[in-house]
């Protein structure tokens, strides 16, 4: 029972501050081509994380279609000076 109460204290301290949430459709030359769905976290200790993920397909030269799929963390600061960026 201790461990768990510890476990449940170390969470309520990492959790954010603020929260916010949505989704972009993209398109490409005018056409529809995808979705971004993103999360906005601000912590208490001044960072800001963007977690986004995107699904899209993109027209190239000569009529080829490709997917793609993208994932991307951004850690920044309080006026959104990038820190960190893994994508």
């Amino acid at each position: 029972m201790e461990t768990r109460g510890v476990c449940a204290l170390i969470l309520l301290f990492a959790a954010p501050a603020i929260e916010e949430r949505g989704r972009f459709k993209l398109s490409h030359q005018g056409r529809d081509a995808g979705s971004e769905e993103y999360r906005f976290e601000e912590f208490d200790d001044g960072q800001v994380v963007l977690f986004s993920k995107a699904k899209y397909e993109l027209e190239l030269a000569g009529g080829q279609k490709r997917a793609y799929i993208t994932d991307t963390v951004l850690t920044m600061d309080r006026a959104f000076a990038p820190l960190l960026y893994a994508g």
